[in-house]
């Protein structure tokens, strides 16, 4: 299936320039590289020998899995370019008495629980990051490829570029390329400017652009006349936009036989497959940021148009993945879900004999029958982007999401069994303390639910309205993220080669208050470690009580007249108004009793309210 051809990509004539494609740290193990998956499978539509190189893998075999993914999944400075940045750079290369590891001791021992740390880094970037990259050159016959790929997102660029350095010294005649999300914009352009080891970036979307690439490559064209594709010779051309992908379905499967091979050969294929999953790809853009970028989204304007796969081509693709690979494990690469999936790939997937355990990134607003229909499908992971429990904070960040909406998605997420992935943001313009003396409040009355994986101010990425707007902010100063400058040369431009910046506020949170924060989740996730606290609700002929071990292990009681359980259902589905509860409730309840009842349901902590509308905070007991 995947070497069939289409109109958007037609087959050209056999060539002998062969291709490589390389995945260099720090990026997951648990997961191939999607982008060389699916250039392999453009290349393979042309007739062209490509091959993948998950040369991630080796370093995480050499380092340790667990401190090689802790590295990697740090998002705070950039250490794992930095590890890279001498070999990369040679004698331009800043910080070579390694200051970076007292300039940034706190976020290095936050990363990895040892009090050998700093002899462990140094020994990585003196000693075992050389014999690795010596390691690459010479147990991969790079001679025979015309053209090396190289896919760069988060911390991946710099030990591409020191990867390219010592293939381009010794095979000169080699043609590097660079591609993704750290090449857009003017931070591709800076890092052509400034090093030699790249021939050319491709900025955008890849498929259409890189297979003109290969075209111009097999036709001894110039590369870089292509839309998309940048050179350094030819910097004073203006920028053309790659070409959009209109049609996924065009879009061939991935190849990851080589990732799974590579994990084989190097003892980590039972690892893998237990944790791992297969990324696969449904949609592109996101139809909620079309209308509403959230203020620190990164995502370029150019990536935000949604567009989506036909279901039958995405069920066809998940399928066949599972069958090849022989797992049912996927994540989704989607930045949201697409809504119409809910009518038209999740009823399929719920009737396969064998279940899926898939990850998908969702909207917050979804309902609790949405949820339930998630669970039985087999998306057993979401991210729902909840990032705050504040309506006044949300719309400030243009989530198009409520506090309630929030909330409810974790409690029927927490039912049906499904893994939350969310984290508690502040430090959005605008806001005030009082945005966040409820939150304070309400945070233990959640201890029951699954806990944010994290919590901390909001970075600045370039692309996201933040970014752009920045100069119309009062108040606001921005710079550069700090370890930038420990990693590039001098004469490198950090404004212009930078994706996170450090931002300052004149009426940022008060640190008290961001550390009482910090507090509460501390305690929400020791709670849910602990004991795995609960508030369920049952309801007897003659009885209504709740049982809630929030606080404690050992639950307390809450037991409610009986006629109080119809309120406490009105508002357990979904966020309702009182006059919705009265008006539902007229023939069963005085309307004086519903005021009564959702009264001492707040001041117990088991129904919270926001503005006009309620919420049941507990669940159903199983």
């Amino acid at each position: 299936m995947q070497n069939a051809r289409s109109k958007d990509y037609p087959a050209t004539m056999a060539t002998p320039h062969r291709v490589a494609l390389v995945n260099m740290p720090f990026c997951s193990i648990w997961r191939p590289s999607i982008q060389l998956g699916i250039l392999k499978a453009i290349a393979a539509r042309q007739l062209i020998s490509a091959d993948t190189y998950h040369l991630n893998l080796d370093l995480a075999k050499i380092i340790g899995v667990d401190e090689y993914e802790a590295l990697g999944e740090f998002r705070g400075r950039q250490i794992g370019e930095w590890l890279f940045s001498l070999c990369a750079f040679g004698d331009a290369a800043p910080d070579p008495n390694d200051e970076f590891l007292d300039q940034f001791s706190h976020d290095i021992s936050s990363i990895l629980n040892t009090k050998r740390a700093r002899e462990f880094l140094t020994r990585i970037r003196h000693t075992v990051m050389p014999d690795y990259l010596g390691r690459l050159v010479k147990s991969i016959d790079w001679q025979i490829y015309r053209v090396v790929g190289f896919t760069c997102t988060y911390q991946q660029t710099v030990a591409s570029i020191a990867l390219a350095r010592l293939l381009k010294s010794r095979y000169p005649r080699i043609v590097t390329v660079f591609g993704g999300a750290n090449m857009d914009g003017e931070m591709g352009i800076e890092l052509l400017k400034g090093t030699p080891s790249i021939d050319y970036i491709i900025q955008g979307e890849g498929e259409i652009s890189f297979q003109r690439f290969l075209d111009a490559i097999q036709n001894n064209e110039d590369p870089a006349l292509t839309k998309g594709v940048r050179a350094s010779s030819v910097l004073d051309v203006p920028s053309q936009t790659s070409l959009p992908v209109e049609e996924l379905d065009a879009v061939p499967i991935p190849e990851y036989s080589e990732y799974f091979d590579r994990c084989d050969s190097l003892g980590l294929l039972e690892t893998v497959r237990q944790h791992g999953r297969i990324p696969f790809e449904s949609s592109r853009g996101c139809w909620w940021g079309e209308k509403y970028h959230c203020v620190f989204c990164g995502l370029t304007a150019g990536s935000m148009q949604f567009r989506e796969k036909s279901a039958s081509r995405t069920l066809t693709e998940l399928e066949y993945l599972g069958r090849r690979y022989g797992t049912g494990r996927f994540q989704a690469v989607d930045n949201i879900l697409s809504a119409r999936y809910f009518k038209t790939v999740l009823p399929r997937l719920s009737q396969l004999d064998t279940k899926c355990d898939i990850f998908y990134e969702v909207k917050a607003n979804i309902s609790k029958d949405q949820v339930e229909q998630l669970a039985k499908s087999g998306i057993a992971s979401v991210q729902p982007g909840i990032e705050s429990f504040s309506d006044r904070v949300l719309a400030l960040m243009k989530k198009g999401t409520t506090a309630l909406q929030n909330i409810n998605v974790l409690r029927w997420c927490t039912y049906y069994g499904l893994k939350v992935v969310w984290n508690l943001l502040w430090g959005v313009p605008g806001e005030v303390p009082a945005d966040y003396h409820d939150q304070l409040d309400l945070l233990p009355l959640l201890h029951h639910l699954v806990p944010s994986q994290a919590a901390g101010r909001i970075r600045m990425e370039r692309f996201s309205p933040l970014y752009s707007d920045h100069r119309a902010l009062i108040g606001l100063t921005i710079s550069p993220e700090a370890s930038y400058a420990y990693v590039y040369p001098e004469q490198m431009d950090k404004c212009a080669l930078a994706y996170f910046f450090d931002a300052e506020f004149d009426d940022g949170l008060d640190e008290n208050l961001a550390t009482s924060l910090l507090e509460r989740v501390a305690a929400w996730q020791k709670a849910w470690n602990s004991w795995h606290p609960r508030l369920e609700y049952y309801k007897g002929p003659e009885d209504f009580r709740l049982s809630d071990s929030r606080q404690s292990p050992v639950p307390r009681e809450l037991s409610y007249p009986p006629k109080w359980a119809e309120v406490y259902n009105c508002v357990s589905p979904r966020p309702t108004t009182r006059e919705f509860v009265v008006t539902a409730l007229s023939c069963v309840i005085a309307e004086s009793e519903v005021d009564e009842a959702l009264s001492h349901f707040c001041s117990d902590g088991v129904v919270w309210r926001c503005g006009t509308r309620y919420l049941a905070l507990g669940l159903p007991a199983c």
